[in-house]
C-alpha cells in the first residue's frame, strides 16, 4: 500500500503532486478534482506527506522509502538537444 489521499481534506493545491520528483506517481483529475496516486509508481518516500499543510495525503505507519524501486521506476532525464 502507498500514499492515500483524504478527499475531505484536500482543498486542489496540487503540492503533493510537485512534490515526489522521482517517479511522478501522484496526479490531478479535474473530474472531480482529486488527487490520483499510481500505486506502481509511488515508492512510499513521504515527500507529498511531508508537504501537505493540510494532512490530506499520507503513507501508512511503518512504510520505508523503497530506495530500489525508485532506482528502477526513474525516469531518465534527457539533455535538451
Amino acid at each position: 500500500m502507498s500514499a492515500v489521499v483524504d478527499h475531505e481534506r484536500r482543498v486542489g493545491c496540487e503540492l503533493c503532486a510537485r512534490a515526489c520528483n522521482a517517479t511522478h506517481p501522484l496526479s490531478l483529475d479535474l473530474e472531480p478534482s482529486w488527487i490520483r496516486v499510481d500505486r506502481d509508481l509511488c515508492w512510499d518516500c513521504r515527500a507529498c506527506e511531508r508537504i501537505c499543510p493540510f494532512g490530506a495525503i499520507v503513507v501508512p505507519a511503518g512504510r520505508q522509502p523503497d530506495m530500489e524501486r525508485r532506482d528502477a521506476l526513474r525516469t531518465p532525464h534527457r539533455a535538451a538537444t
